[in-house]
C-alpha cells in the first residue's frame, strides 16, 4: 500500500512540475527549488525525521550540523505551499 501511494505521490509531483513549466517558464535554479519543495512536502513523519536527523549529521566535508528541528522543516513545508505559484 505505501509502495502505491509513493508512486502516486510521484506521479502528482511530476504533473504538478510540468504544469508550472507550461504556465511559467522556469530557470534552473527555480525549477529546482520547487522540485525540493515538492519532495519536502511529499514526506511523511518518520521522511522529515530521517531529513532532520540526516541535516543535523556532520559530514566528511566538514560542514556542521544545521541544528535543525522538526518544526523547522513543518515550517519551510508551509513557507512553501504558502509562496508556490497556482499551477491551474
Amino acid at each position: 500500500m505505501n509502495d502505491i501511494k509513493t508512486r502516486l505521490a510521484a506521479l502528482e509531483t511530476a504533473l504538478e512540475l510540468r504544469k508550472l513549466e507550461q504556465a511559467w517558464p522556469m530557470d534552473d535554479l527555480s525549477k529546482s527549488l520547487y522540485e525540493m519543495g515538492l519532495e519536502l512536502a511529499a514526506l511523511d513523519t518518520l521522511g522529515k525525521s530521517a531529513l532532520v536527523d540526516a541535516l543535523n549529521s556532520p559530514d566528511d566535508g566538514g560542514a556542521g550540523s544545521l541544528n535543525l528541528t522538526l518544526e523547522d522543516i513543518n515550517r519551510m513545508i508551509a513557507d512553501w505551499r504558502g509562496n508556490r505559484c497556482p499551477t491551474a
